[in-house]
């Protein structure tokens, strides 16, 4: 089933009431098919009249009779069982609807026979999860709790989890497949608690194995538990040549040999290489072999991109060993939270570090990551709902000096599969004023110590197994001076433009009025709930100029901060400021890595190639040296809006003589007179002549003679070769080097 018929229902809520609908020729009081592309039946039964159907629609119900042929067949996307009761179907007959895409509970044999090809059977229980056909398309209708079972074998069909879950699985073996196939694709799925024990051969919460031509995209596997005693991995213990992105996994992951957050062995095939890129890692990981945060040991036929890695490790950071050229320079690890200040490959970085969006080259923040700037590290835009928790805090209300006040952090997760675990950071602009333990998505903070004034109060959440970063929006504590009357307030916000282009500057003033007298102190000014500045008041006016905004809409605000007990705190009404999208990108863009290479004549060298954006490229590398090759694990790439990757090698040769091919003998014809010659020589006591009669005949015979040749090899010497990217519309070069050294 095509990616785009699974993207028009993926995040469709599943309705209240989904009764059946009938598609007819004619309907008196038909469903209006004009609003949304999408329909429902609010009542038991409800009739579609196919005519009307001229755009793409989707329709859901509990089932979903065909009783005419559909015209535009191929708009409809027929989606029976919305109510996830484990017993809805589609019933068509031939010719009616064989273009449409089907998601079914039941009756899929009557579909073939009716001529609909693209059907995919929609799973409701652990029963029917179980039960799958090892080659057929599938897609999760609801969350599912799981149990002990049995793996579910060798898969090489297609599973859309449509961000559905799979709660609290705990398959025997190698994971919940044993093997993925030339031809499994596993997308968009969520695997919370998964508890993998083996005690043979590689082990994964997914699968044990994933083979060349398998891929899998958009995984988040959170809270889980992985014990094996082969490759072991958080989602694969051992990829070998398959195609891994979209990757988030939390838990602990431990083993014996190669052992990994995320991949136990990444490895390939000649021709196809195993491939791990956007993957983000905070499981922790022991092992006594090869370990690391992402990927436990990596051959030279894989390749790393684009991820990350923040767990505690026993082994390396990212990446725990095998080839370190594999590994890309945009691959990262967290240097504090890890325990490791070093990795087979990749970039190190402090946690600060991590959460500066700028560290992060070659990640895609515009399709595949998003960040929270100065919060949190980034992570897979698929899963920005999923792992999403609001935070709000409250406090008792105004207050006097030397009271005590008490702020409460409520947590509000997206999802029921956990609540906030760890702790709320109460801060006072930005200084911490206390800790306090979530319990039940609740956790408070109390403090008498607060002066005279406004003061910005934020929670930060530094997330768990299930949720991200997050800081709340910001609360204003006022704090009064005992016995001292206090003059009100007044502060506007003033936004010299409210639309500007992306890195443009944007200039705020703020004023404001008191009662009486004239406001003395500072202006803080936040951008979303974040203070970003504070200015010193004069003249009842304070102002700011502020670059680098991201794209979007902001809410801007400025609170007064009174120097004295005289005059009261007040906060501004938010303004409103949008910011342009960023100037597009190239259609896509190159880099390689390492751009110097060294080898002995008669190595090769290895870079892995970064390609990012969109089109079908052509790979190529010319000026090379002499009697050196150029060749790329996959000469013609594919990017759609993602990074992709390839390898090139570069060959030397090394020079090299021996004997070529037989010298021209005399015939054979030529024997017989030869050596009666040489009797004729030695009758007649002509020696010197009879030997050379005798060397004739044999060189007739002989076969070993052979012309002595040298085949010139690659000079020692450095060498820069041009490496090429070409699309229909653009080209792209990079220089890399070669040094060539002679051992002798």
């Amino acid at each position: 089933m095509s990616r785009l018929a699974f993207a028009l229902t993926l995040f469709i809520a599943t309705p209240a009431l989904a009764g059946d609908i009938h598609i007819v020729e004619t309907a008196s009081t038909g469903l209006d098919t004009t609003k949304a592309g999408v329909v429902t039946c609010p009542v038991a039964s409800c009739d579609l009249q196919a005519s009307t159907i001229t755009t793409a629609l989707t329709v859901l119900a509990d089932d979903i009779v065909v009783e005419t042929p559909v015209t535009n067949d191929a708009l409809l996307t027929l989606r029976a069982d919305a109510t996830c009761a484990g017993r809805g179907k589609v019933s068509a007959s031939l010719g009616q609807i064989g273009g449409a895409t089907v998601y079914t509970h039941d009756g899929q044999a009557a579909l073939a026979s009716a001529g609909v090809s693209n059907v995919t059977t929609l799973i409701d229980t652990l029963a029917d999860l179980v039960n799958i056909n090892g080659s057929r398309d599938y897609a999760l209708n609801c969350d599912i709790a799981g149990s002990s079972v049995a793996n579910l074998g060798m898969f090489s069909g297609s599973l859309d989890g449509q961000l559905h879950a799979i709660t609290d699985l705990a398959p025997s073996g190698a994971g919940m497949f044993e093997i993925l196939e030339n031809g499994a694709d596993i997308h968009d799925l969520v695997l919370v608690r998964p508890v993998v024990k083996n005690t043979a051969a590689a082990t994964g919460s997914l699968t044990g194995t994933a083979n060349v031509g398998a891929t899998i995209n958009n995984v988040a596997v959170l809270a889980a538990s992985v014990e094996g005693r082969g490759s072991t991995g958080g989602l694969i213990g051992t990829i070998k040549g398959a195609t891994v992105s979209g990757v988030y996994v939390t838990g602990t992951v431990s083993g014996t040999t190669d052992v990994g957050g995320v991949v136990g062995l990444l490895d390939g095939m000649s021709g196809n290489t195993g491939t791990l890129s956007n993957a983000a890692s905070k499981a922790a990981v022991t092992g006594t072999g090869a370990a690391g945060g992402l990927v436990g040991s990596v051959t030279d036929l894989a390749l790393v991109g684009a991820s990350w890695s923040a767990g505690a490790v026993s082994g390396g950071g990212a990446v725990g060993g095998g080839e370190a050229t594999s590994v890309s320079a945009s691959v990262y690890w967290d240097t504090t939270t890890s325990g490791q200040a070093t990795s087979n490959g990749g970039t190190g970085l402090a946690t600060a570090q991590m959460h500066v969006q700028s560290n992060f080259t070659g990640f895609d923040f515009d399709v595949s990551w998003a960040i929270r700037p100065n919060i949190g590290r980034p992570y897979p835009q698929a899963f920005a709902t999923l792992l999403n928790l609001d935070l709000v805090v409250t406090s008792t209300g105004t207050s006097t000096v030397g009271d005590n006040v008490t702020f409460t952090t409520t947590a509000t997760p997206a999802t029921r599969y956990s609540p906030a675990v760890g702790a709320a950071v109460v801060r006072d602009n930005g200084t911490t004023i206390g800790n306090g333990t979530f319990a039940s998505n609740t956790a408070q903070v109390s403090t008498s110590t607060l002066t005279v004034g406004a003061h910005a109060i934020t929670a930060l959440f530094r997330g768990d197994d299930f949720h991200l970063e997050v800081v709340s929006q910001q609360l204003t504590q006022t704090v009064l001076a005992p016995g001292i009357p206090v003059t009100p307030t007044t502060t506007t916000l003033v936004a010299q433009e409210t639309e500007i282009d992306f890195g443009d500057p944007i200039v705020l003033t703020a004023t404001v009025i008191a009662d009486s007298g004239i406001a003395t102190g500072a202006v803080s000014f936040t951008i979303n709930g974040e203070v970003f500045g504070i200015a010193t008041l004069a003249n009842s006016t304070a102002n700011i100029s502020v670059t680098d905004l991201l794209s979007g809409t902001l809410a801007v605000s400025a609170i007064y901060v009174p120097d004295a007990g005289a005059f009261a705190s007040s906060v501004s009404n938010a303004v409103t400021v949008t910011v342009g999208q960023a100037p597009p990108t190239a259609p896509f863009t190159l880099s390689i890595e390492p751009l110097n290479q060294t080898v002995y004549i008669g190595g090769a060298a290895r870079y892995i190639m970064s390609l990012n954006g969109r089109g079908t490229v052509a790979l190529s590398c010319g000026a090379l040296p002499r009697a050196a090759s150029c060749t790329f694990n996959q000469n013609s790439v594919v990017i759609n809006n993602q990074r992709s990757m390839a390898l090139l090698i570069v060959g030397t040769q090394e020079a090299h003589s021996g004997r070529a091919g037989p010298l021209k003998r005399p015939p054979w014809w030529l024997l017989p007179p030869m050596l009666a010659l040489c009797g004729f020589a030695l009758m007649r006591n002509r020696r010197r002549f009879a030997i050379f009669a005798l060397t004739a005949a044999l060189a007739c015979t002989n076969d070993s003679g052979r012309a002595y040749v040298v085949t010139d090899g690659t000079p020692a010497g450095t060498y820069k070769i041009t490496v090429t990217a070409m699309s229909p519309d653009q080209s792209s070069s990079v220089d890399v080097t070669i040094t060539a050294l002679d051992e002798r």
